[in-house]
């Protein structure tokens, strides 16, 4: 039996992921240090290494699926609400699942070239990634991504600070783009860099969530670089941040997102 007969359609014809950890899975890097994974050379706090030995002494017991204590600690120091959160073991997870719930086959997917798992996330759904070349001093092109808009558009993928060029379109900028984008495509921030970032305008967007209600805005954070987790994902590591209107359709893909009441 050709077992890839019984593969989806959608899973079948995906083209092969260009992600570093897929590319380079089986290579020995015990003498190398992997540059492209971008991994915090001097580790996580020692507060949360001595807080995460002890959670291991309950390893027996399950957590809390929901991871509702969690949440509502992010929700809080966010100033948001519990329902404006969802945590995940890792970003890959909670990428797959945006696209699980928003894509269609031939929706189209904007981006600069940008961190390789949204093309993933695009190709799986049999849906189309559209990359906006960068502009000459490799910042994000924020007026090139608009004019790419069709109606096929339903995510744009900002990446502030970029992936792997390092460069960021300042908060005014990125603030005037979201607004003027269609109330009708959702726009996916990815802020994984965002702590190392020096300069002043360089800033998060998820005060829009509350500013900017209607707007169904997704904002991607992690722990895994600036706080040095990166290893740590078989607890948690990425949290989403989004607007209630997201968050309806996102809680329908329980997978991931669970409720905690």
């Amino acid at each position: 039996m050709d077992i890839e007969k019984l593969m989806s359609e959608s899973a079948a014809k995906k083209p092969a992921s260009r992600r570093a950890s897929n590319v380079t899975a089986n290579v020995d890097f015990s003498k190398l240090i992997r540059m492209g994974f971008n991994e915090h050379p001097y580790g996580m706090s020692p507060k949360a290494l001595e807080i995460m030995k002890e959670e291991t002494e309950k390893s027996n017991f399950y957590g809390d699926f929901g991871k509702g204590a969690l949440k509502k600690a992010i929700a809080d120091f966010y100033g948001l609400d519990f329902a404006n959160v969802a945590a995940s073991a890792g970003s890959s997870p909670l990428i797959e699942t945006i696209g699980c719930a928003f894509l269609n086959p031939g929706d189209e997917v904007l981006m600069c070239p940008t961190f390789a798992a949204f093309i993933d996330m695009a190709q799986i759904r049999q849906a189309v990634p559209v990359v906006v070349p960068l502009n000459e001093d490799k910042t994000y092109d924020l007026d090139g991504l608009y004019k790419a808009i069709t109606k096929k558009t339903k995510i744009i993928v900002v990446c502030n600070p970029n992936n792997p060029t390092g460069t960021y379109v300042g908060r005014e900028k990125v603030i005037e783009f979201i607004k003027k984008v269609p109330d009708d495509v959702i726009v996916l921030m990815d802020e994984a860099y965002l702590e190392f970032a020096t300069a002043e305008d360089c800033q998060s967007m998820y005060p829009l969530i509350k500013e900017l209600p209607d707007k169904p805005i997704i904002v991607l954070k992690t722990f895994s670089k600036y706080y040095g987790m990166a290893g740590v994902t078989l607890l948690w590591q990425c949290t989403c941040l989004f607007s209630h209107n997201v968050f309806k359709c996102l809680d329908k893909q329980s997978v991931v997102f669970h409720r905690t009441d």
